[in-house]
């Protein structure tokens, strides 16, 4: 391979980079934590919850809780990704693959220390998930856009919460997450394999409120800031040939508005709506050795609903279930084969067991319907008739 084609080939195939993620609600946004709101597909999240990942879904409603408070969790996640192909070309070939989906592990740590020093309440989150995302078979029709995506993340988010009065809290997160991306795919004029891979570090922030609108009635509002990930490292092409590469990811900003209802003493009744800001990922420049180009994305915002049900059955059993909604980020013929997101559906149930005073075990499973993502791109076409996800996951709390 020439030295000039080396130059022109990073621009030709790294155009679909950018979409690189696990899929998640709200177009690329990780939904599940292991936390018992997981049971409840997160529904009234952000309007608090009595245990210590209240830190994680919204600041300002740290000081509800009385004592201090840990919790750990950890589970799997496992996806299936089929393509059916109906639309390809001589270059494409005819098939259309295996399962790329597979399994990763998650686990994740928070801990509260409400009313430390009168009105104020600390916390703490961290989380990481990691393992390969996406693996595709190496011949496949979409082989241009991927053949294998695997990315690691881990998230740390101190937070501090002030109580103003007696129905009204605020707090806020700082966020420090570190992301690790690595993709395949195969290079249409060479016919080999090439990578690239990268990471970075970013800081990020959440700002909370939650209001008691009354004994039974209380809502919240969260307000996430956007992660503009930079990931700078090497594309290795055939030959041996390396080109640095950086191509800026985005996780937009969102909000969410979530409202919790003590109906009577056996039920509780959650709900939550919001926004995420996707429509600002229009564009995302790729800039290689040997230039930079603006590539479109063509995404829209995208609205999230959830809603929940708690069920105390005894003074030790309670459980949930929930279903969530989120719209699609992306039409058919700008969508690819390395997020394969269409609208999503979420269903969840859950159950947690309160052992002694001061320790309690739960466990939650989500189902989630990612939607038949139809990809109309170049020189192939089709839809993905199994696109789902599980999520299984426990949880450990303890009161101090």
């Amino acid at each position: 391979m020439g030295h000039n084609t080396c130059k022109v080939i990073p621009l030709l195939f790294f155009s679909p980079l950018f979409f690189s993620h696990q899929s998640a609600a709200g177009g690329l946004w990780l939904n599940e934590y292991g936390t018992p709101a997981m049971g409840r597909a997160r529904a009234g999240a952000a309007a608090g919850v009595n245990d210590a990942s209240t830190v994680h879904h919204n600041p300002a409603t740290m000081s509800r809780l009385e004592r201090e408070q840990w919790m750990a969790s950890g589970g799997i996640v496992y996806s299936s990704v089929e393509f059916d192909l109906e639309r390809n070309s001589l270059v494409n070939g005819t098939d259309a693959g295996d399962d790329a989906g597979g399994l990763a592990p998650g686990a994740s740590v928070f801990y509260v220390n409400p009313h430390f020093n009168g009105q104020w309440s600390w916390g703490i989150s961290a989380a990481a998930l990691a393992g390969s995302v996406l693996d595709y078979d190496d011949s496949w029709a979409g082989r241009f856009q991927a053949t294998e995506v695997n990315l690691a993340t881990v998230g740390v988010a101190p937070g501090l919460s002030y109580q103003v009065n007696d129905w009204l809290s605020l707090g806020a997160n700082l966020q420090l997450v570190y992301a690790r991306l690595e993709v395949k795919l195969e290079v249409p004029i060479v016919n080999q394999e090439a990578k690239i891979d990268g990471d970075d570090t970013r800081l990020g922030y959440v700002l909370g409120a939650a209001a008691e609108l009354t004994p039974h009635t209380r809502i919240g509002l969260v307000y996430q800031s956007e992660l503009d990930f930079e990931f700078s490292g090497d594309a290795k092409l055939p030959a041996g040939s390396n080109v640095g590469v950086d191509t800026g990811l985005p996780l937009a900003a969102y909000t969410r508005l979530a409202l919790t209802h003590e109906l009577n003493d056996a039920f509780n009744l959650h709900a939550t709506w919001g926004w995420d800001d996707w429509g600002s990922l229009d564009n995302v420049n790729l800039t290689t050795n040997s230039g930079g180009v603006a590539l479109a994305a063509n995404w829209d915002d995208t609205y999230h609903y959830a809603l929940g049900l708690e069920y105390k059955a005894s003074a030790q059993w309670t459980f949930s279930t929930g279903v969530a909604y989120d719209t699609n980020p992306v039409s058919k013929y700008d969508r690819n084969a390395q997020l394969p997101v269409d609208r999503q559906v979420r269903y969840a149930f859950g159950a947690q067991y309160q052992q002694r005073d001061n320790f309690s075990l739960g466990g939650q499973l989500v189902y989630a319907d990612l939607g038949k993502a139809k990809i109309e791109g170049l020189g192939y076409g089709g839809e993905f008739e199994t696109n789902q996800v599980f999520f299984i996951s426990i949880n450990a709390n303890w009161w101090l």
